[in-house]
């Protein structure tokens, strides 16, 4: 989108329209002021629930399925298995909302992950606080933050590649479009 409005601010600037295009060149500016800040706050509280437990409203612990066992308590191999493959979507969908949600507020992706994981953390801290007389609730906690934070990383550095191969793609299909205008068959 700003592509195509630095494109429009271009043309009036080869019209003469200067003062059109520089308000257009202020507005410009300003979105991609934006594109720098994260999401609100409100937003990414909304989407711990994936990796950490949560305040409910009524101030008791919401939490993640995937918190259900800790490794003491998986009946076999596979248990633990789908625990983990769990953790995976449980971060791979916080990661996926909030990057949609970056996308059509015109957010940026990395600050509100950073954002996001510093969210977690507080909560993570209030509920081992909560649960410090229970040892095992501790050490599960701390054993499991530590295991979706590092699919929460992995599941963004994985969209954020994703991005850069169809933006890569996007831009040669560009180039071969201008090409083909430039120079017909």
């Amino acid at each position: 989108m700003l592509k195509d409005l630095i494109k429009v601010a271009n043309k009036l600037d080869a019209l003469g329209l200067t003062v059109e295009a520089d308000l257009l060149d202020g507005l410009i500016v300003k979105m991609a002021e934006d594109f720098t800040s994260p999401l609100s706050d409100s937003f990414l509280k909304e989407e711990l629930n994936y990796i950490v437990p949560v305040k409910s409203k009524e101030w008791s612990w919401v939490m993640p399925h995937t918190w259900k066992y800790s490794k003491g308590f998986y009946d076999s191999e596979s248990e633990h298995n789908q625990s983990l493959e769990a953790i995976g979507s449980g971060a791979g969908m916080a990661a996926f909302k909030i990057k949609k949600e970056c996308e059509e507020f015109g957010a940026s992706f990395d600050a509100s992950c950073k954002r996001f994981l510093q969210l977690a953390e507080e909560s993570l801290n209030e509920y081992l606080e909560y649960a410090s007389d229970k040892p095992s609730y501790v050490e599960a906690g701390r054993r499991k933050w530590a295991d979706h934070v590092v699919a929460f990383k992995r599941e963004c550095e994985s969209l954020i590649s994703q991005d850069k191969i169809r933006q890569e793609s996007d831009r040669k299909r560009e180039a071969k479009d201008l090409l083909e205008e430039v120079v017909p068959y």
